[in-house]
């Protein structure tokens, strides 16, 4: 596991701007770099991750006195972590401190030399075969009193390839009729960035039944309170339906993994499901085909 690169590239300090980040103390930078995160999940989780570094390096230690020393020793007595959970950590650290030094807070961008873990490609292990789609779908209209509502939720999951930090944003002005009885649904997804999603009129009916009269500003799934579903709901609601269906711990993002699974084994191209699910890349949504490939060089041995 690599934990720091062997040839840095350290700034020295005549390349530090002065301090545009206009702040005294490690909690206000902290705060500032914060703000610059648009996503409220993603300062959540930064913020959560900071806190996992604070506690364990040494008390009283200001940002400007930090070294690699004190890094290694954090990273080396720590008990052994998934390689995906000591990657986020050093994302985090390596995102506040990159922040720090081009602000001009810090003279030196210490994170820099900072080499996050190789992760291993498990995508292939959490996409879901058609049968488990359906199998979550029954599960999810068993809930009690919300069966209606925590079906729609699995179902547009898995039809818009939604994150569910998506799903919870939705209100019913981002639906959009057409006359054939689709929509075309209006997702505000990564950094703010937004797109449109063909839905069916099969999905529509069904979001619609659960509209009862709600007006346009309305979240579309809301909670037996009439409050908006936290991002944990959706999880939640999901998690419930797997459990019911005897599948593994099933993430709302497996039904995204499904989505462009599907879709590409069907023979959509892989730019229209690029787009749909928002990715920057096409290279992103060509890891699902990698993932389940349909032949291989196997195919032409003799056995």
């Amino acid at each position: 596991m690599r934990t720091f690169d062997r040839t840095p590239n350290l700034a020295t300090s005549s390349s530090v701007p002065d301090n545009l980040a206009g702040v005294a103390t490690d909690a206000e930078l902290v705060e500032l770099w914060l703000a610059t995160r648009r996503s409220p999940n993603t300062q959540s989780g930064y913020r959560r991750e900071w806190r996992w570094w604070r506690a364990r390096l040494p008390t009283g230690l200001e940002l400007r006195e930090l070294r690699l020393v004190h890094l290694r020793a954090v990273l080396e007595l720590e008990p052994p972590e998934a390689p995906a959970t000591r990657a986020r950590r050093i994302a985090a650290l390596r995102s506040l401190l990159s922040f720090a030094h081009r602000s001009g807070y810090l003279p030196i961008d210490v994170g820099a030399v900072l080499a996050e873990p190789r992760r291993p490609d498990e995508l292939a292990e959490r996409i879901l075969d058609l049968d488990q789609v359906v199998a979550l779908l029954d599960a999810s209209r068993a809930a009690r009193r919300l069966g209606a509502r925590d079906h729609a939720l699995v179902r547009l999951l898995y039809v818009a390839g939604c994150r569910a930090s998506e799903l919870a944003r939705l209100d019913w002005r981002h639906v959009h009729p057409r006359d054939d009885g689709s929509a075309s649904l209006t997702v505000h997804g990564k950094g703010d960035k937004t797109r449109h999603v063909w839905i069916s009129p099969g999905t529509v009916r069904e979001l619609e039944g659960l509209r009862k009269g709600a007006a346009e500003e309305a979240p579309i799934f809301r909670a037996a309170t009439g409050a908006r579903l936290a991002v944990r709901d959706v999880q939640r609601a999901v998690t419930r339906a797997a459990k019911r269906a005897g599948l593994p711990r099933v993430s709302p993002h497996w039904l995204r993994h499904a989505h462009a699974t599907h879709a590409l084994d069907g023979g959509a191209p892989v730019h229209v499901v690029a787009a749909d699910l928002g990715h920057a890349s096409v290279a992103t949504t060509t890891r699902y085909l990698h993932a389940r490939p349909a032949t291989g060089s196997a195919a032409f041995l003799r056995f």
